[in-house]
């Protein structure tokens, strides 16, 4: 056990650089004016593919809680990661709403939901002595 002990920090850098790639969702907002630009869109219209997406992924991050218990979370994880690319290449063939909004709004951001949190169980098995401090921090990279 003792020659794994490097890895838990191997996995905390993982966490981190996780939780900033996902973090991605929430610059959607820096393809509002584009594609209002380009396609003559509503801000209403382009604003709602956030909102979509925000619910999915809180919908869908049920979902991959219990998928990670049923295969683990590397496979969930690459999963996950690699849908989110897929659904990212859709949305930018976009060009209507409804694309948009099926594209990134429910399958990029349902496979996002995937890799959210499967790096906290194998963080707070690595340190458990402080279990109550470290997703506290991997959430807050988040934000």
């Amino acid at each position: 056990m003792e020659q794994y002990r490097h890895m838990r920090y191997l996995v905390i850098f993982g966490g981190v650089l996780l939780q900033i790639c996902l973090g991605s969702l929430y610059s959607w907002s820096l393809f509002n004016a584009p594609l209002m630009g380009k396609f003559g869109w509503s801000g209403n219209d382009v604003v709602m593919t956030y909102s979509i997406a925000v619910s999915v992924l809180a919908l869908t991050t049920i979902v991959s809680g219990r998928l990670q218990d049923k295969i683990g979370p590397k496979i969930v994880a690459t999963i996950g990661g690699a849908l989110y690319g897929m659904g990212l290449i859709l949305a930018s063939y976009s060009d209507t709403l409804g694309m948009l909004y099926l594209s990134y709004g429910v399958i990029g951001a349902s496979e996002l939901a995937l890799p959210t949190f499967v790096h906290y169980q194998p963080v707070l098995n690595g340190f458990l002595m402080i279990k109550d401090l470290l997703p506290g921090l991997l959430l807050e990279v988040l934000h």
